[in-house]
């Protein structure tokens, strides 16, 4: 099996398989997605920052919380926080 079949045989074994269970079926897990970024879409400037995409990613994973109890859901919220906060200071320090 080539790299790129490879791939796409791993991708087909997580979609049907244990991130069903973990975060529901993909249209909820990714409706749930939708609604909060496009709540917060609404009252940011565009283009994105790297600091919007952080947030947003926080978002998704406050979207898989909400069909289960994981650390990870946790653990990786703050992650991207830790990283908003990264990003907004950068942007506020350029050449530093």
């Amino acid at each position: 099996m080539n790299d790129a079949a490879s791939i796409l045989s791993k991708a087909a074994e997580l979609v049907d398989g244990d991130r069903n269970e973990a975060y529901g079926p993909p249209e909820q897990d990714l409706q749930r997605t939708a609604d909060a970024w496009s709540a917060k879409l609404k009252h940011m400037e565009l283009p994105l920052t790297a600091e919007d995409v952080a947030w947003l990613m926080a978002d998704l994973k406050w979207s898989r919380s909400r069909h289960s109890l994981k650390d990870d859901h946790y653990a990786d919220a703050a992650g991207y926080i830790g990283c908003a906060y990264q990003a907004r200071k950068a942007a506020a320090e350029p050449g530093e």
